[in-house]
């Protein structure tokens, strides 16, 4: 704090998001994973800072099964320093994102403020991946699925995944998680990795992945956000982010309250 010059209760607002991996669906999710005590170092943050308000984002499988009693712990230690909290589980695709991405949002008001902690109210036009592309002049970088991952692509329809095909045929084997996409629908949500061509999203009629411009304008990135590395690498990154409007759409509803707090204390 001396460094950053700030005295508790100067800063506005805190945004941070604890490690997700420990609670992902797609991990292991043990309880005991030391990543998963790190929203203690948030904490210890938050109750030095004692800022007006603060944002929590992390991935839905934090609040399922065997993560629920590790997630009413971490509320019961925001509320302990100073804060209404409130949790919700926003999708991306409500808040302009071309994309079915659902993410658990706390949010949390300093207790003297008097304020209930709010969600930004959903869009009601979900915008589908022709929507998003349409217009798109760069695509970037592109991959295409290698060895059977490209079997699998190839019959694929519009909407469908590997999971589908294996059901629609009633073969067992690995599911490559491959889903193609389906022009007048959002896209699903984008993994983290494309898993040496085994895991990803394809274009919903080309027998590729999408191109990392594509992917951008899926993740709420504009055109002119530059990424370096390989394509794997690319896609990882803009996989990890939460998509910006959406967050967008977070900050502002935070922001909005926090202007009344302004406005009372200048009157």
């Amino acid at each position: 704090m001396a460094q950053l010059a700030l005295q508790a209760g100067e800063l506005d607002i805190l945004d941070g998001s604890p490690p997700c991996q420990g609670f992902s669906l797609a991990g292991k999710r043990q309880v005991q994973d030391p990543r998963n005590r790190l929203f203690e170092e948030y904490v210890r943050f938050l109750n030095a800072f004692q800022p007006k308000a603060f944002v929590m984002e992390n991935v839905p499988g934090l609040v399922s099964g065997k993560m629920r009693g590790l997630f009413q712990e971490m509320i019961q230690a925001l509320q302990v320093v100073g804060y209404r909290v409130s949790a919700r589980i926003l999708n991306a695709a409500h808040y302009g994102v071309p994309q079915a991405r659902r993410r658990v949002i706390v949010v949390g008001m300093r207790n003297d403020l008097g304020l209930l902690p709010m969600h930004p109210v959903p869009e009601m036009h979900a915008i589908c991946f022709q929507e998003a592309v349409q217009d798109l002049s760069e695509p970037g970088l592109i991959q295409v699925p290698v060895g059977r991952a490209l079997a699998i692509a190839k019959a694929l329809k519009p909407g469908e995944s590997g999971a589908d095909l294996h059901a629609r045929y009633q073969q067992k084997g690995h599911d490559f998680s491959l889903q193609r996409l389906h022009w007048h629908k959002p896209s699903p949500t984008v993994c983290k990795t494309i898993r040496a061509g085994q895991c990803g999203l394809l274009h919903p009629e080309e027998d590729r992945f999408l191109s990392i411009g594509e992917l951008k304008r899926v993740c709420s990135f504009p055109d002119e956000f530059v990424l370096f590395g390989t394509f794997e690498q690319q896609w990882g990154r803009l996989g990890n982010a939460v998509p910006p409007l959406l967050m967008k759409a977070v900050a502002q509803s935070v922001m909005s309250q926090l202007k009344g707090v302004d406005h009372a204390s200048a009157s």
